[in-house]
């Protein structure tokens, strides 16, 4: 049975943006684990009423209701020990507590002075009232106020960061060569003010940006390389199965260029059969795909060009290679092939 995970979202269903929920849906990637995300809102506090509270993110796993983004990420540790670590071990675990501390008391509450009106412009109409009542309840001024001199404290802001910045200078991960849930708990805080504001918390050459930018590719990266191992495992197998129709072929007098072209032909017309079915199925299933995709939306065309042109190629050269090894071994050998 798959996990359920209660994640914050926007007018639209697709703007996930709590730093939070960021911090265990990277966690729960890392891990491997296959989860359904649910799109809540601040006012729907009776769908988490079991968790015992009423913020997000809450993670249901058959019976067991966790809540807190600290506790889900012990939890997942300690429940899935057979997938890969999230911190590394026992001292890796403490240093992480260290990092869940300093984003909850200092990173998260600076970003809120860039980002707090746009996250109110972005809420479902049946969140705002709650939202403004809330937050100027708790920091005694009105929304607008308190981010009316946001272009004079980035820099600021900025300048804070260096000690994360050097540390980025000199390894590719807080977590060393490969990130660990210290990296998704600073992460969740960035990408939250990215998926909600387009004001620029981050210079476009900063180090950190660049960190970013790595944890973003990076499952979405791990995904593409093993599909296109996958298809090209699949396509080149069945190409393979045709050694003897290939042998067939060229003793009758086929030019080899011509059985080439043939073998292409058709891959190309299975390939584009493939690609229009799974382009269809990716519009036919958006508001599902949303909860899965880091900050792509399901009809980003750009995307969807690039993944099809990288499945495109691998499923052609996987058709050419063994057609073409098959072209070169003798006739008489290939009409004997299994």
């Amino acid at each position: 049975m798959a996990i359920t995970l209660y994640d914050l979202a926007g007018a639209e269903a697709d703007r996930r943006f709590s730093p939070f929920c960021w911090r265990i849906r990277m966690a729960l990637a890392h891990k491997g684990l296959e989860v359904e995300t649910i799109a809540w809102r601040f006012t729907e506090k009776q769908a988490i009423a079991r968790s015992g509270q009423g913020r997000v993110p809450v993670l249901v796993d058959g019976e067991r209701w966790v809540s807190d983004s600290w506790a889900i990420a012990n939890y997942l540790e300690d429940t899935y020990p057979d997938r890969r670590s999230l911190f590394g071990g026992a001292a890796g675990r403490a240093l992480s507590r260290f990092y869940n501390n300093w984003a909850d008391n200092v990173l998260n509450p600076g970003l809120m002075r860039f980002t707090l009106l746009d996250i109110f412009r972005h809420l479902d109409e049946r969140d705002k009232d709650y939202f403004r009542r809330s937050r100027e309840e708790r920091f005694k001024v009105t929304l607008e106020s308190f981010v009316a001199d946001r272009e004079q404290r980035v820099e600021g802001f900025r300048q804070g960061l260096a000690p994360l910045r050097l540390t980025l200078q000199t390894q590719p991960f807080l977590g060393g060569e490969a990130p660990l849930y210290a990296d998704y708990i600073v992460f969740g805080a960035f990408q939250w003010g990215r998926c909600i504001s387009d004001f620029a918390v981050l210079a476009a050459d900063d180090p950190v940006a660049a960190w970013r930018q790595r944890l973003l590719g990076l499952f979405g990266g791990l995904a593409l390389v093993l599909a296109a191992v996958g298809i090209y495992g699949v396509v080149s197998y069945a190409v393979t199965l045709r050694t003897r129709e290939v042998g067939i072929r060229m003793a009758l007098g086929a030019e080899r260029r011509d059985v080439l072209a043939m073998v292409l032909r058709q891959g190309l017309g299975l390939i584009g059969l493939g690609l229009a079915a799974g382009f269809a199925a990716s519009l036919a299933l958006t508001r599902f795909l949303a909860s899965l995709l880091f900050e792509v939306r399901p009809t980003d065309i750009a995307t969807s060009a690039a993944v099809a042109v990288v499945l495109a190629a691998v499923a052609l050269a996987a058709s050419y290679l063994p057609a073409w090894r098959a072209s070169k071994v003798d006739p008489m050998v290939a009409l004997h092939y299994e």
